[in-house]
């Protein structure tokens, strides 16, 4: 892997982690478009780990509130809710993840997951919800709902961040809470990811990576995180996710014709 290499899958990984257009769906374009190899199992544990602490560093403030305000009740409410929208994909992974890795891995289901979850993104804005809910109102019956759409993320071509944010509009929440949720709900899950991977990476090593080559894709994938957490808590204040379904049907219709 070159450095340019590192920062192009860096800096994909840091935007799409966050931004409903899908991750995998990048990660499996750019690479065959290229001619690049998929990247290796340490590559992908650094630029995990560069968006976890990126959510953690952005969110410190919330983070730190939590845990020095813990007996009050918003508090616990909003701690057990992180809690239990964890459980769906934590009881997925365990069981389930080697399964849904060899089964569901094909390009074509990339496709079908970008346009379904695209065209749910055209429709949910226009659904009948009111959407005026707080994650500090948020009961534990709907984190468990988003938690299960948050668990369809296992399938490539999803989107976590999407799925999450989908489920939690569907609870009632604001749209830019529920994009502040499904990122506070993505440190459990990546942190998890990025472990499940040790096993893999302490049998495999870094093979043909260097040391720069991952400092160089973490310090992307943090930079590139940083700015799309930013950017889709803003963006969503005033917009819906419209535009991202349109892009995801774009990008399947790419895929498609290029590498199909």
């Amino acid at each position: 892997m070159t450095i340019i290499q590192s920062i192009i899958l860096g800096v994909v990984q840091g935007i799409t982690e966050f931004l409903p257009i899908s991750s995998s769906g990048h990660l499996v374009l750019i690479p065959e478009l290229l001619g690049w190899e998929v990247q290796s199992t340490a590559f992908d544990i650094a630029i995990h780990a560069a968006t976890l602490l990126a959510i953690i560093i952005y969110f410190r403030k919330n983070l730190l509130q939590l845990i020095t305000s813990i007996q009050q009740p918003t508090s616990k409410r909003l701690i057990v809710n992180l809690f239990v929208v964890s459980i769906p994909s934590g009881i997925i992974g365990y069981f389930l993840k080697d399964y849904i890795d060899e089964n569901f891995k094909d390009v074509r289901i990339v496709l079908i997951m970008l346009v379904l979850v695209g065209i749910v993104m055209l429709f949910i804005d226009k659904v009948k919800i009111n959407n005026e809910s707080t994650i500090n109102k948020l009961r534990i019956n709907n984190s468990f709902l988003i938690g299960l759409f948050q668990s369809l993320a296992f399938v490539r071509g999803t989107s976590r961040s999407g799925i999450t944010i989908i489920g939690g509009l569907i609870t009632g929440l604001k749209r830019s809470e529920a994009a502040r949720f499904a990122f506070l709900a993505g440190i459990p899950v990546i942190g998890a990811a990025a472990l499940m991977q040790l096993g893999e990476f302490h049998s495999m090593g870094l093979g043909n990576l260097t040391t720069a080559n991952l400092a160089i894709g973490f310090f992307s994938a943090f930079l590139s995180s940083i700015l799309a957490i930013r950017f889709l808590l803003k963006f969503l204040e005033k917009h819906g996710l419209v535009v991202f379904g349109i892009y995801r049907i774009i990008l399947a219709l790419v895929i498609w014709v290029f590498l199909l």
